[in-house]
């Protein structure tokens, strides 16, 4: 639903469109793009970013790190579904609880 149409007129354009008639238009203001960069965009939040870039290549290299070990996520992934299938699947024994 856009800014400028209401509830109840997103709802009226529901049946309208149901019953093959016109919609209501909304009334869209023009967005500009420069307004939009210089409004939704906070300092703070970019500084955040950049730490938790500093904190991951800390723990774990650089970015792009040309001695940075590959590390193989599908193999690893599936190496993890199958040993929680295992742990879930394994037959229970007499003596253990739940």
């Amino acid at each position: 639903m856009s800014s400028g149409m209401s509830n109840n007129n997103f709802l009226k354009n529901l049946w309208l469109w149901k019953c093959d008639k016109p919609e209501i238009e909304a009334n869209q203001e023009i967005i500009n793009i420069n307004d939009l960069f210089q409004s939704e965009w906070s300092y703070e939040f970019e500084q955040l970013c950049r730490n938790r870039l500093v904190m991951g290549a800390l723990r774990y290299g650089k970015i792009h790190a040309p001695n940075k070990p590959n590390y193989d996520r599908t193999e690893s992934i599936l190496k993890r579904i199958y040993l929680g299938n295992y742990i879930q699947r394994r037959p229970k024994y007499e003596n253990e609880s739940n």
